[in-house]
């Protein structure tokens, strides 16, 4: 993959705004890592994450999640320090070496590491991603695994992007399928 190339074609959707970052130079991944206890009365080590990874503008920042935010499995961190890099140095060797450091933080969501990466490294996903939801209301797309159904997903939003995010692109989509599926309960 070439790295460059995905940084050229990519713009990013702030998280907390809502607003487009038009370039990785205008933006910021940021998240709160904290550190844990390994055993009562020893001196913490590990480090955990808490609420995902979020994209923003340099200007937004993150908030410390309240306690009950991060109960979920958790156990009580010691401290949480917000970290922010740039989405810029994500596309350099050192961002890519954060990147796995990242991947191995003590109770990370695998989903929250895998959204981060897509929306960082697959063209054009960060733009799809903004209708999944509707898409899969309607039941047009499924929550997928693995790069195939991820290119695919990516391409059918695009086409309802295109299309104007319209309710008749849904039903003409819908009527296909189900048109193409008649064959196997003939």
């Amino acid at each position: 993959m070439n790295l460059n190339s995905t940084l050229n074609n990519n713009s990013f959707i702030c998280d907390i705004c809502g607003q487009k970052i038009h370039s990785a130079e205008d933006g910021l991944v940021q998240w709160i890592e904290y550190t844990y206890p390994h055993e009562p009365g020893q001196p913490t080590t590990g480090a955990g994450l808490a609420n995902g990874f979020l994209i923003v503008h340099p200007h937004e920042k993150m908030e410390e999640p309240d306690r009950e935010d991060i109960a979920n499995g958790f156990e009580p961190p010691l401290s949480g320090t917000l970290q922010s890099y740039s989405l810029q140095h994500f596309y350099t060797q050192e961002g890519f070496l954060l990147f796995q450091r990242l991947m191995g933080l003590k109770d990370l969501n695998s989903n929250a590491i895998t959204e981060l990466a897509w929306r960082l490294y697959y063209p054009r996903y960060e733009e799809a991603r903004t209708v999944f939801g509707k898409l899969k209301e309607a039941g047009i797309i499924q929550p997928c695994e693995g790069s195939y159904q991820i290119e695919k997903t990516i391409s059918l939003a695009l086409d309802f992007i295109k299309a104007g995010c319209s309710e008749e692109w849904i039903q003409q989509h819908l009527a296909q399928n189900e048109e193409s599926m008649k064959w196997l309960f003939d």
